[in-house]
């Protein structure tokens, strides 16, 4: 999505850690920022919490291996042995999970504001084992495949609540002013689509909702 148009899409944004780019190209994003964990908004829950979102241990173990084996042919990763799975993640949790893996395989890069991204530099010669190192992490830090299917229509209508309840006055408290936010009708028909929305402090204003918030799993 080009900077011209300014867009901001709600829920999940899902990029493949290991599967953009060119082949053979490790995917570390440009830009970076200190994390610092939004407490306020990762206990953000929705008025009337939708139903859970079900999803069997073999379908995520099938939806998992597909892919990493899509990854590690868009990295051009012959045959890499699959580790296993530590646990699944949400998108906010690649900040705490992804970015110590690739530290500790010597890839230094920081995680963004909100915890769904990192950055970092590699020296020349290294693109090849760091798109290794960042398949193996995404192999063994999964994205809960819950989060990589379509959104329905009610977990869009979940992040419109967010916007209107938690964002727009938390970006107001940062001194934004004139935040426009088109009726749930207009963002649902435009997938969550919204023009010349303000980029604020993440660290307190994230973008998407709770994870949890989106799938139905109400916190305790």
């Amino acid at each position: 999505m080009s900077d011209s148009t300014r867009r901001t899409r709600w829920l999940v944004l899902l990029v493949l850690l290991a599967g953009c780019g060119t082949a053979g190209s490790p995917v570390f994003p440009t830009t970076s920022t200190p994390t610092v964990e939004p407490a306020r908004a990762s206990r953000w829950q929705p008025r009337t919490p939708l139903p859970q979102v079900m999803m069997s241990d073999e379908e995520k173990q099938r939806v998992r291996l597909e892919q990493l084996a899509d990854q590690a042919k868009a990295a051009g990763l012959e045959n890499p042995v699959m580790p296993d799975l530590v646990r699944w993640i949400y998108p906010e949790e690649i900040g705490s999970t992804i970015v110590p893996c690739l530290n500790d395989k010597g890839f230094l890069v920081t995680a963004n504001a909100s915890g769904t991204g990192y950055s970092g530099d590699i020296s020349g010669g290294q693109d090849k084992a760091a798109a290794l190192a960042q398949w193996q992490c995404a192999a063994m830090y999964s994205l809960d495949p819950r989060v990589t299917i379509p959104a329905t229509s009610a977990q869009m209508g979940i992040a419109y609540d967010y916007v209107v309840q938690f964002l727009v006055p938390c970006l107001a408290k940062q001194g934004y002013t004139n935040l426009e936010v088109p009726s749930r009708e207009v963002f649902l028909a435009n997938d969550g689509y919204m023009e010349d929305f303000p980029k604020g402090d993440e660290t307190l204003c994230p973008f998407n909702p709770p994870t949890n918030a989106v799938l139905g799993e109400v916190l305790p």
